[in-house]
């Protein structure tokens, strides 16, 4: 498919990576919240979604629910961790 699209002149990262990646995205969120008075918090720790172009277009999928970006996590490089 994405052979086909960039045949057609058409960026297929863009046509075809990033809706998948927002749909996606809006779907775990409607699994996480199934009502009105349903509440939770739904993390992202790539911080593509913030530092590359397309992250925008991603976040704008969503349905408007608050958001906090933690820039100084962003700063720093954060050591990998592994929990047991």
């Amino acid at each position: 498919m994405a052979q086909w699209v960039e045949q057609q002149g058409r960026n297929a990262f863009m046509t075809l990576s990033v809706p998948e990646a927002s749909f996606r995205l809006v779907q775990a969120a409607g699994r996480l919240l199934r009502s009105e008075t349903d509440t939770g918090r739904i993390t992202v720790f790539d911080e593509r979604l913030i530092n590359k172009f397309y992250g925008k277009s991603i976040l704008a999928s969503l349905p408007p629910f608050s958001r906090e970006i933690f820039p100084d996590w962003l700063e720093q490089p954060q050591p990998l961790t592994a929990r047991m």
